[in-house]
């Protein structure tokens, strides 16, 4: 089950809550995993195409994915910066 802050995320990039299940099923349940599953765009595309007919074919859930993975990322590096000024996991709430 996708965890409430990628859920969110997800939700705002376009993605149907059908497919955040689908996603969660297939591994991708929090907004520290889609960051490091890819170390590249073309890697999200890559990654959709190994998807069953009806989700690789949606080209919204792709878009949706890509855009998710580049705020992911850039959350992710942000709190590692954070991290090592001090800032607590409590202050990103």
């Amino acid at each position: 089950m996708a965890d409430k802050a990628l859920r969110d995320l997800l939700l705002d990039e376009g993605v149907t809550a059908p497919q955040i299940t689908y996603l969660a099923a297939q591994g991708l349940t929090s907004v520290k995993r889609l960051a490091n599953m890819f170390d590249k765009r073309e890697e999200v595309s890559a990654w959709v195409q190994g998807l069953d007919a009806h989700h690789r074919d949606d080209d919204d859930l792709k878009a949706g994915l890509k855009q998710a993975w580049r705020e992911a990322e850039a959350f992710t590096e942000q709190k590692l910066k954070d991290k090592h000024r001090g800032v607590e996991e409590e202050d990103y709430q």
